[in-house]
């Protein structure tokens, strides 16, 4: 009996080759901050364009908010969007003018 088996078309169907983005997110894209700032709650996973949407001066102050703040596009896709196109783009949708997904 002749087997059938295509070892190519596995590879590409189950997404196990490099031709495959599914084995690896490699879009290239970058993140344009369309504010000053962008603020994350640490706690509740939200973004903001101030702090302040999260807690008072003194609460943040003394700890009492868990917010960073960032005001470059490449730190926030590192430390909340882990580096994922898919993540970035979900957050885009969710909090508009806040930032923009650029692909390049």
């Amino acid at each position: 009996m002749k087997d059938n088996f295509n070892l190519r078309a596995f590879l590409i169907e189950n997404k196990l080759t490099q031709n495959s983005r599914a084995l690896k997110e490699e879009v290239d894209y970058h993140i344009e901050l369309l504010v000053p700032k962008v603020a994350f709650d640490v706690e509740s996973g939200d973004l903001a364009d101030s702090p302040y949407e999260f807690g008072t001066e003194d609460e943040i102050k003394n700890g009492e908010v868990d917010v960073t703040t960032y005001t470059d596009g490449d730190e926030l896709d590192e430390w909340v969007f882990g580096r994922s196109y898919k993540q970035a783009k979900h957050f885009e949708k969710e909090y508009p003018g806040l930032f923009k997904v650029v692909v390049k």
